[in-house]
């Protein structure tokens, strides 16, 4: 396909970095695919992570609070107002906003600012029980946080289809953080899905070829 047909469909505006990084349109275009096909295959632990996190968040804070709902009732008006809007998104579905639904339907990025300090005093109690399988001396909010704030950093560039495929390297410094973080939330579930992650062979694929 030629480049004026292709920045037809996907605007000269979106291939430009891929441009500014390789001169050569035919190498750009290689580029742009394998930042599609990188991407898309972040995803099984991307989502592995954020469901995990976000149900296992949920369940320590429920028996914590007592309070199924805890996320309406404890938590500051800033982040009240988060779920308020999720509510009414459920609502607008014609559908009952019940506990599960909201929880599921709350941002990663809210789930990740639950860690930020200021929060801390009234937060970290439960948050630090979820992590049971970390190593004692990372078991800390101040280790913990940033790479949430990492991986939420690196998700939205990929959900929104922004280019990650710079540096190998970075995208297996990416994964390795990522399956980190599922380990210290179950010692299994890295293991469980290593079979459909498809990620770190085709990094391997990839740092053959020359892009």
């Amino acid at each position: 396909m030629d480049k004026a047909r292709l920045e037809k469909l996907f605007s000269e505006e979106r291939l430009k970095p891929y441009y500014l990084r390789l001169e050569d349109y035919k190498e750009a275009i290689k580029l742009y695919k394998a930042n599609i096909q990188l991407s898309e295959a972040f995803y099984t632990s991307l989502s592995v992570l954020e469901i995990t996190l976000r149900n296992a968040i949920h369940q320590s804070c429920k028996r914590y609070f007592n309070d199924d709902y805890w996320f309406r009732n404890k938590l500051p008006k800033d982040l009240v107002s988060q779920v308020t809007d999720t509510e009414n998104k459920i609502h607008l579905g014609h559908k009952i906003p019940t506990s599960d639904r909201i929880v599921s339907e709350l941002t990663f990025g809210f789930w990740t600012t639950l860690f930020n300090r200021k929060y801390a005093s009234l937060l970290w109690k439960p948050l630090h029980q979820i992590f049971i399988h970390t190593p004692h001396p990372l078991r800390q909010r101040a280790e913990i946080s940033p790479r949430l704030n990492t991986i939420r950093a690196f998700r939205n560039r990929v959900y929104h289809y922004e280019p990650v495929s710079w540096s190998f390297a970075m995208l297996q410094n990416q994964h390795e953080i990522i399956i980190e973080i599922l380990n210290w939330l179950d010692s299994d579930i890295a293991t469980w899905i290593s079979d459909i992650d498809r990620l770190p062979g085709l990094l391997k694929e990839y740092s053959k070829k020359q892009l």
